[in-house]
């Protein structure tokens, strides 16, 4: 490979990990509203197989918003948390692992891999968080 050309290849993947504006992270926080809020997603029953949260039926929660954590969002990573009507992890446990909700949301938006539980202590009491590619997840939801 010459030398430019590897030069290209090593800007490029840098690029990707280039921490987003506070715009950038704002104009996420919206796609991703525009998208879910107001949308019901499922989770639990039988064939859930949730670690941290069991229910004998699929409950349904509407998306009451989405938030973007302060912290580190490149154009590979991000974290979003799925503000939920109606859930409590203490009345039903977390989401977390949960297959259901996971199918529910993926397609919901219409997504595959780019979304993901992230970890268990990321967690909230009325929300669920997710580990997401950003630029992937943008494209997908703006058309882009």
């Amino acid at each position: 490979m010459k030398t430019t050309k590897l030069k290209k290849v090593i800007r490029e993947a840098l690029s990707d990990e280039k921490e987003w504006s506070s715009e950038q992270i704002r104009e996420y926080e919206k796609v991703l509203n525009k998208a879910l809020v107001g949308k019901e997603l499922k989770a639990f029953g039988p064939s859930g197989n949730g670690l941290w949260g069991q229910n004998e039926k699929v409950l349904t929660f509407k998306v009451e918003k989405v938030t973007v954590p302060k912290g580190y969002i490149t154009n590979t990573y991000g974290t979003i948390n799925i503000y939920l009507s109606d859930y409590d992890n203490n009345d039903f446990g977390s989401i977390y692992t949960d297959e259901i909700f996971m199918q529910s949301l993926r397609a919901t938006l219409g997504l595959r891999s780019e979304i993901d539980y992230s970890e268990q202590g990321m967690q909230g009491q009325h929300y669920v968080n997710c580990d997401t590619s950003p630029k992937k997840v943008m494209a997908k939801l703006t058309n882009k």
